[in-house]
């Protein structure tokens, strides 16, 4: 057994493919028990796979999408039910590198865990200090790989549900900000995490319009909820994602659709129709 251990881990599942199996693998060793949200239509061959190579899997939804959100308070409440102290919340498109998980592990183990609510390793290898150990409080960072405090997500009243997808993590992260909980984001380790589909042949990461949908209308809910509050992090926002948008849409196969997404997202977010409302 490994020197570093976590009582448990969820990994939401939508659709995956094979090689989610070795991202998945990446972290296995390290964690007494796994948590299992298949959000695809139909649970995934991948689950019975796993369940052969270990013995504490537990599937706690599958063939409905219930989005990120409800899916991480399934994860939170099994947690709490069975007294964990902490969640490794992970993506299916998220692994860690080799004896990066046991360096993220070894890091958790020497922090003071006072007021602390996230722990999380980097997510873009670029930005990786391996000189001295940084430990660095951050405004947000986001949900892949995190280990974050049971008892003080079920304080706060565990993620926004009206979110589904899209912004979750930053809700959440400036929530606990509200509630002054420290979150600390490591130099020192990093995960591998892939975010949208990859242009064929320009260095950009296309998304479906049907996640414009979302990300345009939760982006909108979490501004007016937060604006007053950090109106320095909205200002770098909107320009980031004017751009952003500005992109997609260039380089998009179906703009006719991306626009009308787009202005749906808008006008679902004025009528307060949160939740799960475009399928993926």
């Amino acid at each position: 057994m490994k020197k570093n251990i976590i009582d448990v881990a969820v990994v939401t599942l939508f659709n995956p493919t094979e090689d989610v199996l070795d991202n998945i693998r990446s972290y296995l060793p390290y964690i007494k028990e796994l948590l299992i949200i298949d959000n695809s239509n139909t649970t995934s061959s991948i689950v019975s796979t796993l369940k052969k190579e270990f013995s504490s899997i537990v599937l706690l939804s599958s063939s409905v999408n219930l989005g990120i959100s409800k899916s991480l308070n399934l994860a939170i409440s099994y947690s709490k039910r069975k007294n964990y102290n902490w969640l490794l919340t992970m993506d299916q498109d998220s692994y860690f590198p080799p004896s990066e998980i046991d360096k993220f592990l070894t890091l958790f183990s020497q922090l003071s865990k006072d007021n602390l609510a996230i722990f999380s390793p980097l997510h873009n290898k670029k930005f990786l200090k391996e000189e001295f150990p940084h430990n660095s409080k951050e405004l947000f960072v986001l949900t892949s790989a995190n280990i974050i405090n049971i008892e003080k997500v079920v304080s706060m009243g565990g993620f926004d549900e009206n979110l589904f997808i899209d912004e979750v993590d930053h809700d959440f992260c400036l929530r606990l900000k509200k509630l002054n909980y420290i979150i600390i984001q490591n130099y020192n380790c990093y995960i591998h995490h892939t975010l949208g589909k990859k242009h064929s042949k320009l260095n950009i990461n296309l998304y479906s319009s049907e996640r414009i949908y979302y990300m345009i209308r939760n982006y909108l809910y979490i501004k007016k909820k937060y604006k007053r509050e950090v109106p320095s992090f909205f200002r770098e926002r909107d320009t980031y994602l004017l751009k952003f948008f500005f992109k997609q849409f260039i380089y998009s196969n179906h703009r006719g659709r991306y626009i009308k997404m787009f202005y749906k997202g808008i006008q679902d977010y004025r009528n307060s129709n949160m939740g799960y409302r475009i399928k993926l």
